[in-house]
């Protein structure tokens, strides 16, 4: 490689490397404008084009562009490392109340890696979003630990459903939404707890339509 095409190559990985710092930090800063935060979406591109970059930096023997490149990495994977999801759960007080929310995302093809991880964490009280019917026979394994259940399934992704160990006061499907999401679907639970009356308002909330 000869000094020209060094020189572009540096300056393309001079580019890249500013437009994933912007992305990243952009993604902190919603306020700003509100649709900035999908940019949080992103970050396992971000941390394979850091990779990318801090492969091409290491080829090149570039060390500042090496380092900004690793700080990229670090920066954007963090969310997403696998094994922080793997920490063991803390136990929990008798008067405390684990609540697990999930979006198991209607068309996953590993439904039971969610029943898996509710097997594992052992909360009180399980809220999940975007459930189908098909969901029903994976949604079935969860009836021996957590035999309270209320659910609205759907074919679209507002079907939701609620699981409890012990049983609660009331669960009823409610609106209380105006229009455009006056029929998403609203869990309205009340639940004792160590003496304490609580309710609980489960929802699958609907994207940002403006600001």
């Amino acid at each position: 490689m000869d000094a020209t095409e060094e020189s572009d190559l540096e300056s393309t990985v001079d580019v890249l490397l500013a437009i994933g710092w912007l992305v990243w930090l952009a993604a902190w800063m919603p306020q700003l404008w509100w649709p900035l935060e999908v940019l949080g979406n992103f970050a396992v591109q971000l941390t394979v084009g850091g990779a990318v970059m801090v492969a091409v930096c290491a080829v090149l023997r570039d060390l500042p562009r090496l380092a900004v490149a690793l700080g990229l990495v670090v920066a954007a994977s963090w969310p997403v490392i696998p094994w922080l999801g793997t920490l063991p759960p803390t136990p929990p007080s008798q008067d405390t109340l684990v609540l697990s929310l999930h979006n198991v995302l209607r068309t996953n093809p590993t439904p039971e890696r969610v029943v898996d991880e509710l097997e594992r964490w052992q909360p009180d009280l399980v809220v999940l979003e975007e459930v189908s019917p098909a969901w029903a026979p994976t949604l079935a394994r969860l009836d021996a630990t957590w035999p309270s259940s209320v659910a609205q399934p759907a074919d679209h992704n507002f079907g939701i459903a609620a699981r409890a160990r012990r049983p609660w006061q009331s669960a009823e499907i409610i609106s209380i939404c105006d229009a455009p999401a006056q029929n998403l679907p609203v869990i309205d639970l009340r639940i004792t707890q160590a003496g304490r009356r609580l309710r609980v308002l489960a929802v699958h909330r609907f994207p940002p339509l403006g600001a």
